[in-house]
Order: C-alpha cells, then structure tokens, then sequence
C-alpha cells in the first residue's frame, strides 16, 4: 500500500479549524482548504462528512472526529495519486497524540480508501479507527503508531467490514484489530499486518450459520475459550494459512450439551492451519484443547 500524502509537501498549520463543531447537514471538506485542524471534538450528527481526496486532517491533543446516530457517515475515499491523512497536529508527533475517528450506531456505511491513519489511539482500550454498532469498508489504506488497538470494534454491538482488503497495519501497543468472533470473517485478503498482538478475538462465542476466518499475517489470538455451537448448527472455516494463538489455558469448545457446531480446518501443505501457544516462549500445556 502506497498513498501519496508526503508531510513535508503539505501547507503550513492553521489553514482551517475546526474547534467542538456539530455537522448537521451533508458538508464537504476540500483540499482548498488544507490543512483542516481539528480542535477539541467534531461530531457529524445524522449526516455525512465528505473528504475530497488529497485532504489532510490533522488533530490537536486530545482531539477526536465522531460520526453518530442513524443515516451518518464519514466518506473518505482517496486515490493513488492523492491520499487522505489522519494524522497528529503536534509538532513532535506520537503514538496517542489524539484520540479517534470514531463510527457509532448508524446503519449507514463509511468508506475508506487510500487513507492514512497514525498517531492516534489516545484511549489505549480503543483504538484509530472505533467501531461501535457500525459498519465500515476500508480498502489500500495504512495505520501506523496507535497507543493502543488501531481499529477497535465494539463485539457486544453489529460492528465489522463490509471490505477490509489491501491494507497495512504496524506500529500498535495492542493488537492490530479488536473484533468479535462472529465478525472475524469480514476481515478480507491482502492485508499486510505487523503486530506482536495479532488480531484479538474478543468474545467467547461463535453462532454465524456459515463463514470463513481469512488467513492473514499475524494470528487470530484467543484469550478466552471459544464454543462454536448453537440452534442453527454454525460452521466455523478456517483457510489454509490461518494460524490461532490461544493464550494460556484457553479452549476451544465445538458443540456441547445437545446444541451444535461444527469446526473445519482443511489446510494444504504449503499453508497448513495451526493451532498454537501465543506464549513467547511457548512449552507444552501452555493452552488447552480443542473439544468436540
């Protein structure tokens, strides 16, 4: 993933600002008017932000970008030659400088193409990018140096990707994605991921009839046991090349108690499925089992 957004091209700080602004009505913002400077906290209220492509977003300390509530969106769709930035207004930046570009409880999807994420993630239990009962696509696009997940994906809520295919992740304290096991699937193919904490599935329980996990570069990491069972007899996929990392002790459970699931692993063997300890220093007996 390249996107052409080069820091020591742009303008000077203090083109335009927006300081605790509501967006109540569709609005635009334009490369005219670069760079866009968010103070404090910018919340799009049941409509959609545009972002013409080459435009630079820089947040202050502290600062966040939310888009709430029902037929609201965030529409950032770069292209090759002209990226979309996310990115710290301090002049020394780092990882948590400001907070998010957060998507809550709308049924409207946000796109994202070609855009550049970094420095954020100030509330280290969340993330860049927060998804909480939303849905986003997120194509050619890059995060870099988040204090703490770089997408974050509410799992007690409808959060996930409608695309999430040709990115690049690294540079997160925390795993690169935050996402329920039920939604693991919505992450897509050609994903370049560099993080020590690989994807975190946070969640104990998987019910979806039909899907497949992807095989990505990091592993999907359990730290707490997963049953894969219910009502409709759900069908967990794993691709060849996935690998899952369960942290110590933890299980995976397939069916139990007259209610049932059912687990495939078909690896190949140039991409085997694995299943193994996330320990540094793995040993035998560091996780449990798998059960059916």
């Amino acid at each position: 993933v390249s996107v052409s957004c080069n820091k020591d091209d742009e303008p000077k700080p203090g083109s335009t600002v927006h300081e605790n602004l509501t967006i109540t009505e569709p609005t635009t913002w334009y490369v005219a008017d670069n760079p866009h400077t968010i103070r404090g906290s910018v919340t799009v209220l049941g409509t959609t932000l545009t972002l013409e492509p080459g435009t630079i977003i820089r947040f202050e300390e502290g600062a966040k970008l939310d888009i709430r509530n029902d037929n609201a969106a965030l529409i950032a769709l770069g292209n090759e030659e002209k990226g979309i930035l996310f990115t710290s207004a301090l002049s020394s930046p780092k990882a948590g400088d400001w907070e998010h570009v957060g998507i809550f409880s709308t049924s409207v999807e946000s796109k994202f193409a070609y855009c550049t994420f970094e420095f954020g993630g100030k509330n280290n239990n969340r993330g860049i990018l927060v998804l909480d009962n939303a849905r986003a696509s997120v194509i050619h696009s890059e995060f870099f140096h988040s204090a703490g997940y770089h997408i974050y994906t509410n799992s007690l809520s409808n959060s996930s990707f409608t695309t999430f295919e040709n990115n690049k992740l690294s540079g997160s304290a925390k795993a690169a994605i935050l996402i329920s096991p039920n939604y693991a699937h919505t992450i897509g193919e050609g994903n370049l991921i560099e993080a020590a904490m690989g994807i975190e599935i946070d969640g104990t329980s998987y019910t979806n009839s039909d899907e497949t996990w992807k095989a990505q570069t990091v592993p999907f990491v359990l730290g707490k046991d997963l049953t894969i069972q219910g009502a409709g007899n759900p069908i967990l996929r794993l691709a060849p090349g996935v690998t899952l990392a369960m942290k110590n002790g933890v299980d995976i459970k397939v069916s139990a108690s007259n209610s049932y699931g059912t687990l495939i692993a078909q690896g190949t063997e140039e991409l085997p499925v694995t299943f193994t300890s996330f320990a540094a220093a793995p040993q035998p007996g560091d996780w449990g089992s798998l059960w059916f």
